[in-house]
This record gives C-alpha cells, structure tokens and sequence, in this order.
C-alpha cells in the first residue's frame, strides 16, 4: 500500500476540479514508502517555495461589451474627461488673452 500526499490549494487549477478531496490537489511528483520521506519532501519544498514564490499577474480588462452597466459608466466617464479638458482649453485660451504683451504696448504708445 502507498501513501499519497495531497497538497492544499492556493489557487483553483483545471486540473484541481477533479480531485478527490475538494480544496486539495495530489502532489504529482511525490511518491514515497514511508512517512519520513514525505516528510523530507514537504520539508524540502516548503524551503524551495520560500525562495521561490510564485507570482500571479493580474488579468487584463476586456473592453466593455457595447450596451453593459459598464459600457455605459465608461462612456460617461470618457464624455466627462473631454468635457473637462474642452473647458480647460478655453480658460488656457482666456488667460492667454489676458497676458499683457509688453513689446506691442510700448510701440503702440510712441
């Protein structure tokens, strides 16, 4: 008879759905007589994964899908900004008006 180790999941895999014990996978490459060896292993691969962590990158958005909630909150969002910056250019344009223009003045007044 042989043990088997199983190994709590951090993650949920494809391959985990199929497990025997929910919320644990089998540890693939262990395969030992005895229980010190197994110990040995969790030992060994507990260092290594201290070492060695895995790091997850976040997923990428999907566009909004035309006709969503949040289609429709993007839109308005994007409508606000170049609202925004519409109105930003005309205050720039104003206050450049506004700038008194020494050079022209001055020969103006000769």
């Amino acid at each position: 008879m042989r043990l088997t180790l199983y190994h709590q999941n951090t993650f949920e895999s494809q391959r985990d759905c199929r497990s025997e014990i929910k919320g644990y996978h089998l540890q693939g490459g262990a395969s030992y007589d005895s229980v010190v060896d197994y110990l040995k292993y969790i030992v060994e691969h507990d260092y290594f994964r201290m070492w060695n962590p895995v790091y997850h990158r976040p997923k990428k958005k999907e566009p909004p899908k035309k006709g969503t909630k949040r289609y429709r909150r993007e839109q308005r969002k994007m409508k606000n900004r170049e609202k925004r910056q519409a109105v930003r250019n005309v205050l720039d344009l104003i206050e450049s008006l506004n700038i008194p223009q020494t050079g022209v003045n001055q020969a103006a007044a000769m």
